[in-house]
């Protein structure tokens, strides 16, 4: 048998407990604040890659919206419309279908390339498995908790507020009913 079959004979064999509440929030909350630096830097550089033009559009509302706010007295209706023109422009490069397969692809790498655990969950040795049996998830499992973790971080007000009224009811979200899955921690 060789180290790798090893390794996931030892996993399959672990007793899990399911991670406490508060540490299940704070992961989650660190992988917020890590994919929110992300998508800063994604917002930044995203015009780069979509050509010269987009990118020199990109820096004329940039610097149109910095002297707007350096002003004493701004022009409420020009920040208005350049705000909304900022807003259009970053709709016409499609900036938040691009955010939402960016999470989703981060969540869907720790799933299946890390044992179910995201960089928050890794920090409190917390991973994803089945209900029944404490079994490594399935691919449509994994899909299914990335697509719903992606659309809480992207629309973030909205599926939160279902998702913690939820969560509190019975100590699992929307991914973890769907998915009969949960989080736990080896013991």
């Amino acid at each position: 048998m060789n180290e790798i079959d090893q390794d996931k004979e030892d996993v399959s064999q672990e007793n899990f407990v399911t991670a406490p509440t508060n540490k299940r929030v704070v992961a989650f909350g660190m992988d917020y604040i890590l994919l929110g630096l992300c998508s800063f830097l994604i917002f930044l550089y995203l015009p780069r890659f979509m050509g010269e033009q987009v990118a020199e559009e990109f820096t004329n509302l940039i610097s149109q919206l910095q002297d707007s706010f350096q002003q004493t007295n701004p022009d409420q209706e020009r920040m208005r419309q350049l705000l909304e023109e900022t807003g259009r422009f970053y709709q016409r490069m499609n900036f938040d279908f691009i955010i939402f397969n960016f999470y989703m692809l981060y969540f869907f790498i720790g799933e299946i390339f890390f044992g179910g655990k995201s960089i928050g969950k890794a920090t409190f040795s917390i991973c994803s498995r089945t209900n029944e049996g404490h079994k490594q998830l399935n691919m449509f499992q994994m899909v299914v908790r990335s697509f719903l973790k992606s659309l809480y971080c992207t629309y973030a007000l909205i599926f939160w507020i279902i998702n913690l009224c939820i969560f509190f009811y019975n100590r699992r979200c929307l991914h973890d009913i769907l998915t009969k899955t949960s989080s736990f921690r080896a013991v």
